[in-house]
């Protein structure tokens, strides 16, 4: 089913697109930006088709003092989440001059924006893909307020937000971990998109704040978050035997696959990525700094590139994700005929197994609707949950006629 919206005929514009539960009733709304306003469309049900994915034609929208699809660099910064926990979702987005943001004002309108951190300017580089790109919005502190963070030359800085700004003088990895010029990792993190683009930050201790992981040039590193001094701790290896350059994971159809989500359940992140054949997965072993098992593949065959998965097209839409709502993140793609999916299988008991990706379970965004073919459609692809159903269990994105979803 779709939904028509305007303005969406650019790779840039698309980049933008966000689907979040703005309104607090359960299911995902459309988010994107035109010119310099973020415009955010309810969920609509209409009379009699609950599952229909269609949105109000009414919406919520803010305006910027910048052009947020002029460049990639400002567009795939949005950001749709509780910055100053009222349960409500703002937003915010990266401009020339730092990071501004929106507060949702009792789901009836977003306040004026205005500038939270100079930090993340043009003037220190942030207009670069190998910082821009790195840029999240996380909950690193635990606090229930949303924080950013992202990856600059000289390491990884956090601002801490107390609902009103981002707190300037915010931490960064000590010691150059994550720096372009790390000697502990080897690794210059801003040469690559398989180094910068696979930094994300996630629990891998479940203590309940954020670490900070990567695949530098020898395997997977990270930084675990210190509640007490507000600081990471210095950045260690916890996969040697797997996700190496010297294993071909410096070729961008494999390195930046890597994500980090729970597998098994034990409330700890772990680290997946796309190989060759299959899929590698490391489970969390916090007693010893590790990732054990990565070094054997998950699945007897995933995403193979006989199948076309070393294409951008293919391996550009992995994502982690709980597709089947069993609380097990899963590995998830779009392929030929529409998404396909390798189940996690993994128990807090040992083992890692994944399901093999032999069939679709959504065929709307197959090659024969054309979503190969421009980056802006399978680039928009997404897990949301605009049915009520378990959070990011469900796939949308913006084709020729609007807007897509599962159902």
């Amino acid at each position: 089913m779709s939904t028509v919206v305007d303005g969406h005929d650019s790779v840039i514009e698309t980049e933008s697109v966000r689907f979040a539960d703005v309104n607090g009733d359960g299911r995902d709304d459309l988010c994107y930006a035109l010119g310099g306003v973020v415009r955010c469309h309810y969920r609509d049900i209409p009379s009699g088709s609950p599952d229909a994915c269609e949105f109000d034609a009414n919406y919520l929208e803010t305006e910027f003092n910048f052009h947020l699809v002029a460049g990639l660099d400002h567009s795939t910064t949005i950001g749709v989440s509780d910055l100053n926990q009222d349960n409500r979702l703002d937003v915010c987005a990266r401009g020339p001059d730092g990071i501004h943001c929106s507060k949702n004002y009792q789901n009836a309108t977003f306040y004026s924006p205005y500038r939270w951190t100079t930090r993340f300017s043009d003037a220190e580089g942030w207009d670069e893909e190998s910082k821009y790109s790195t840029l999240k919005y996380v909950d690193v502190d635990g606090d229930g307020r949303t924080d950013v963070c992202g990856r600059e030359d000289e390491g990884i800085r956090c601002l801490f937000s107390n609902g009103y700004w981002f707190i300037d003088g915010g931490i960064v990895t000590e010691h150059g971990d994550f720096s372009n010029s790390d000697l502990t990792a080897w690794t210059n993190w801003g040469s690559s998109p398989t180094h910068y683009e696979t930094i994300d930050f996630a629990d891998i201790d479940d203590d309940g704040d954020l670490d900070v992981c990567g695949r530098g040039r020898h395997g997977i590193y990270c930084a675990l978050f210190d509640y007490p001094t507000r600081t990471f701790e210095k950045e260690t290896r916890w996969v040697s035997n797997q996700f190496l350059d010297a294993y071909g994971w410096n070729q961008e159809p494999y390195g930046t696959t890597i994500q980090f989500g729970d597998i098994n359940g034990d409330g700890a992140a772990d680290v997946c990525g796309r190989g060759g054949a299959n899929i590698y997965c490391g489970v969390a072993n916090v007693t010893q700094s590790r990732f054990d098992g990565a070094d054997q593949g998950a699945a007897s065959i995933a995403f193979p590139y006989w199948d076309g998965w070393n294409a951008e097209n293919r391996y550009d839409t992995i994502v982690m994700t709980d597709a089947d709502g069993d609380g097990l993140q899963d590995m998830c793609g779009r392929g030929y005929a529409g998404i396909y999916c390798a189940f996690s299988e993994s128990t807090i008991f040992g083992g890692i197994s994944f399901t093999d990706p032999t069939s679709t379970i959504v065929s709307t965004f197959g090659d024969n609707g054309s979503w190969h073919t421009r980056e802006q459609f399978w680039g928009s692809v997404q897990p949301a949950s605009v049915n009520s159903n378990p959070a990011d269990s469900e796939f949308c994105g913006v084709g020729w006629a609007g807007v897509y979803c599962s159902q």
